[in-house]
């Protein structure tokens, strides 16, 4: 079979290209060679991911069929992604881009932020274990990595920080984008009839980052498109960031593309820890070493107790700058404290999960227990205190809040709720250091 299907290949390529024209048969099969033959299956490499689904959809019954008239009985034909054909269309393309001298097309990608280089970035317990394996990403073989978490936590800082460094001390070209930026982009350059520019763009990069990766709309021509781009950078070895609030394996999409982007490690983050929290309060402040020094040294503390969303925190650190600068460009009087937590328009974190898990926390610390026991309904005599001060705190702080709503936070029943927050204020009767912490900590909130 195999010294057969050798003779015929020429026969066979010449009588596709009378059958499919020479139009097609060139821009498809053109290139097209013969891999291997096993047993009455005929094994056929193309160039790319592109031109095999072409083949598969239009031409798998073409090819059959004439391989039966040569052959007499008719073989399973079967078309892949051949790499030597791969690298010599890339070189074909590499010497045409040079002779065209087109610029890399920066309006296909999203411009990569300097100010959220990897120096700018806190580390802590939350995120330590991904910023590390991301530092070797930057230096191992090339692969595919899967950044995920929860919204507000530093991905996207964490990404772009990653892309930053790699084109800093690689020369690499690195393409950043999201769904609907690469969305956009593609129907841009088909109106512009630029898609060979937008597809050298996204696919003959050093470093892929896609960010936002769960807004993946479940129908569309960008599924076809991101899983040919995808296969395109696998070959040709570049490396792959996916970042997302979920894993790929939750996403409602097409098989191949979802398996495509679980390819590689899965690393995760979540929110930062107090200390973690004052420490972004600290960098973020850093960056600013003529305003730093007119600002209270517990500031940072101060809003890592309240924000534990990294978006609130980092928007009250601005609102906390912006007016120790208009206090010094206007020379007014000293600044105090309480001047410039008056400037955060937050009033503590406003969604409801957030508050408690913030709140959670800041009386766990105080008592010396973990947060994580304090949300899960333990019935430890340290963690029933924090949970029931926590309880108290956010029925005053969001007294809109029902019984069962504020029971489905902390794992307990509406019953259990309203009998805790009875004994919530009889301990703060009979204990002066708990109503101090309590206070203390409520004032922090409401500031």
């Amino acid at each position: 079979m195999r010294g057969s299907c050798h003779i015929v290949w020429a026969d066979l390529r010449e009588r596709l290209n009378r059958r499919l024209g020479s139009k097609r048969f060139n821009l498809w099969l053109g290139n097209a060679r013969l891999v291997a033959v096993e047993g009455d299956r005929v094994v056929i490499g193309l160039p790319s991911g592109l031109h095999v689904d072409m083949a598969r959809s239009h031409f798998a019954e073409e090819v059959a069929s004439v391989l039966k008239t040569l052959l007499g009985w008719k073989p399973d034909v079967r078309f892949v992604v051949d790499r030597e054909l791969f690298q010599r269309q890339r070189q074909r393309e590499e010497a045409v881009r040079r002779e065209t001298a087109v610029e890399w097309a920066n309006d296909f990608t999203l411009p990569l932020d300097s100010s959220f280089g990897l120096d700018y970035f806190a580390v802590g317990d939350a995120n330590r274990a991904a910023f590390q394996r991301l530092q070797d990403f930057l230096s191992e073989s090339p692969c595919t990595v899967c950044l995920v978490g929860p919204r507000a936590t530093g991905k996207s800082h964490l990404a772009v920080g990653v892309a930053l460094r790699f084109r800093e001390n690689f020369s690499a070209k690195v393409t950043y984008t999201t769904p609907a930026a690469f969305q956009n982009a593609l129907f841009a350059a088909i109106q512009r009839h630029e898609q060979p520019l937008f597809r050298r763009t996204m696919r003959e990069c050093d470093l892929f980052v896609l960010d936002e990766m769960e807004t993946l709309p479940r129908f569309g021509r960008i599924h076809q498109e991101m899983l040919h781009t995808l296969e395109h950078l696998d070959l040709r070895e570049s490396r792959v960031l996916l970042v997302g609030q979920v894993p790929p394996s939750q996403l409602a999409l097409p098989h191949r593309l979802r398996s495509r982007l679980q390819r590689g490690p899965l690393l995760r983050v979540d929110y930062p820890e107090r200390d973690l929290r004052a420490e972004i309060v600290r960098k973020l402040l850093s960056r600013h070493p003529e305003i730093a020094p007119l600002i209270p040294q517990d500031i940072p503390e101060v809003l890592a107790t309240r924000f534990r969303c990294i978006e609130n925190l980092v928007e009250a650190t601005k609102q906390v700058l912006a007016t120790a600068i208009m206090y010094k460009t206007c020379g007014e009087a000293a600044l105090d404290r309480q001047t410039l937590l008056n400037a955060v328009s937050h009033k503590g974190e406003s969604e409801p999960r957030l508050l408690a898990t913030t709140l959670a926390e800041a009386f766990a610390r105080k008592i010396g227990v973990a947060m994580e026991d304090v949300l899960s309904g333990s019935r430890k005599r340290d963690v029933c205190r924090a949970r029931s001060l926590s309880i108290l705190a956010l029925r005053q702080l969001l007294p809109d809040l029902t019984l069962t709503q504020i029971g489905a936070l902390f794992s307990v029943s509406h019953a259990a709720v309203h009998q805790t927050i009875l004994r919530a204020k009889r301990l703060l009767k009979t204990d002066a250091s708990l109503r101090a912490l309590f206070d203390d900590i409520i004032k922090r909130f409401r500031e």
